[in-house]
């Protein structure tokens, strides 16, 4: 018997396990207030290793950064440097089937005076029959784990300190603020449309992502949060010639390519992202078609169960999937940050099927949801700023949805003039009930604009200012998908009368910029001199001066 089937035979029924850094990962989401006394939660989420099997547990150790040696070392919430079994716990995973993971950690264990937290998920490698560790429950100590595990993670953790230098381990530490922003300011990011990179344009195609996470880096001010507005992956990239047409290839590939990027996790890791789904993550310009169940459409099927596995994960946490028809798992959500309010509203799975004979009547999303948004803003405070957020733009108008004046040209398009009565019933709630400093946020037209619209009763004579901000793509290559300025209405005012309420109004519209170009928006809300106002960052490659802003007051 050779030495090394000695040593095999020696070590059949002896426990053994790796150590890794999350493949993709770690996402942080939005911290969760406790209840009835409960401390704080911080939801993480990942992915483990597919090579090695589903992961037992992360060990979560936190690090501070040593100049002199070029690495990271465990320290406690005060910043000294301390060791591991003194300053690192453990979590247990449940993995699914494509590997990923999600957990809650108290938020207290990831702020502190160090640099972040560093995690490690730990695989078992044992022989079949060989017993894995015992009894598993919440987070507990590393110290009192078996000494063969403790040792693995000790091993590792030595060997990713001693061998990997502060840049590159960075992106697998979390980062989280220490508190949100008071409520008289509030900044954060949105954008949308992330075409996925090929060969050779990987760093032109990550070049938003790599800015975004420089402003995070960067001294002053940060955004509290980023607003991704659909189209985050592309499962039908190649518009339908070579689209894969397996679920793995088609609704699992293309996240796992977007959360293995290092750009992408260096802003994820840190920044609670909220996203919202559109066409691209089932099939471009999505919608039912006539007389179909949409509940039946496998392309829908899978890219709303894709979309909340692998973008809900962490903010805000998904709900057991439920019946699409339904309203116990519905993709709408609102939220709120420092006293600012948001409705992230689906504007793309409840949407019904058009023709020339149901324009007129067709809703860009169900009845229930469009309750709950009215509802929402009934409840908001009238002068407080408030935003809702939909993929699908607002205003402007496209001049080819208006174009001939007959109601079948907004057959033409897929924002909120695609349906006319969904966007007048929004307009004239907003105007009878005189709701003010409404602020809407979209994506996916690939051109940023700033609009500002008054909508008024020709009943009352009352009227009332909303606000629409559109982002451009993150990354959109192709310049013959991407709207121009010509595309949509700069000026106009138009009128209308929802069916069913007898009441006319007239709807004013003004375009305050069109800024071309890939990027995203940083919109700062703030108050100044008893006015409401906000300053519209549109960030574009070569920095501040490359980058315009839009600053508007709002109503009073």
């Amino acid at each position: 018997m050779s030495a090394a089937q000695s040593a095999t035979a020696a070590t059949a029924g002896v426990p053994r396990y790796s150590a890794e850094i999350p493949w993709i990962g770690p996402i942080v989401g939005a911290a969760i207030a406790g209840e009835s006394g409960a401390a704080a939660r911080v939801p993480l989420a990942g992915a483990a290793d597919p090579r090695f099997g589903p992961a037992l547990f992360a060990a979560l150790v936190p690090v501070v950064a040593d100049a002199a040696r070029r690495c990271y070392l465990p320290a406690d919430s005060s910043g000294a440097k301390r060791g591991l079994v003194e300053v690192g716990w453990v979590q247990d995973l449940d993995c699914d089937g494509d590997h990923w993971f999600g957990i809650d950690a108290e938020a207290s264990r990831l702020r502190g005076e160090f640099a972040g937290v560093l995690m490690i998920l730990l695989y078992d490698q044992s022989p079949p029959g060989v017993e894995e560790i015992g009894t598993r429950g919440g987070a507990r100590p590393i110290a009192g784990l078996p000494a063969a595990v403790r040792d693995e993670i000790a091993r590792r953790l030595e060997e990713l300190l001693a061998r990997e230098p502060l840049g590159t381990l960075r992106h697998a530490l979390i980062e989280v603020p220490a508190r949100e922003a008071p409520s008289s300011e509030m900044s954060f990011a949105f954008a949308s449309c992330q075409f996925p990179w090929g060969m050779l344009d990987r760093q032109v195609a990550e070049a938003s992502y790599r800015r975004l996470a420089a402003r995070l880096d960067a001294a002053g001010p940060k955004p509290e949060c980023l607003l991704l507005l659909g189209d985050q992956v592309y499962v039908d990239a190649t518009a339908g010639l070579f689209d894969p047409s397996t679920r793995f290839d088609r609704f699992v590939l293309p996240y796992e390519s977007l959360y293995r990027s290092r750009a992408v996790r260096d802003v994820l890791r840190r920044l609670p992202a909220y996203m919202l789904l559109d066409d691209h993550e089932i099939d471009d310009n999505w919608e039912p078609a006539a007389g179909a169940d949409p509940r039946k459409d496998p392309h829908l099927q899978e890219g709303r169960r894709a979309y909340l596995d692998f973008q809900r994960r962490a903010t805000p946490p998904r709900a057991a999937a439920g019946d699409l028809a339904g309203d116990d798992d519905p993709l709408w959500f609102s939220f709120a940050r420092g006293g600012f309010h948001f409705f992230m509203a689906d504007t793309r799975t409840e949407r019904e099927a058009r023709g020339a004979a149901t324009i007129e009547r067709a809703r860009i999303m169900s009845e229930a949801q469009f309750g709950k948004l009215l509802g929402w803003l009934d409840a908001q405070d009238r002068l407080m700023p408030k935003f809702i957020a939909t993929p699908s733009i607002l205003l402007p108008r496209h001049l080819r949805a208006i174009q001939n004046g007959h109601p079948a040209s907004a057959l033409r398009s897929d924002g909120w003039d695609g349906y006319p009565r969904s966007l007048q019933r929004l307009l004239a709630h907003i105007a009878d009930k005189q709701i003010r400093n409404v602020i809407f946020l979209s994506g996916d037209e690939h051109l940023s604009c700033v609009a500002r619209a008054t909508v008024s009763s020709l009943q009352t004579g009352r009227s009332v200012s909303v606000y629409s901000i559109h982002s451009s793509a993150l990354h959109a290559p192709f310049p013959f998908a991407n709207s121009i300025p010509e595309d949509l209405v700069e000026k106009e005012t138009f009128s209308f009368a929802p069916a069913g309420t007898g009441h006319g109004y007239r709807c004013a519209v003004s375009v305050e910029r069109f800024i071309p170009g890939d990027g995203f928006a940083v919109l700062r809300v703030y108050r100044e001199g008893g006015a409401w106002r906000f300053d519209c960052e549109f960030d574009r490659a070569g920095g501040r001066a490359a980058s315009p802003l839009v600053r508007l007051t709002l109503d009073a």
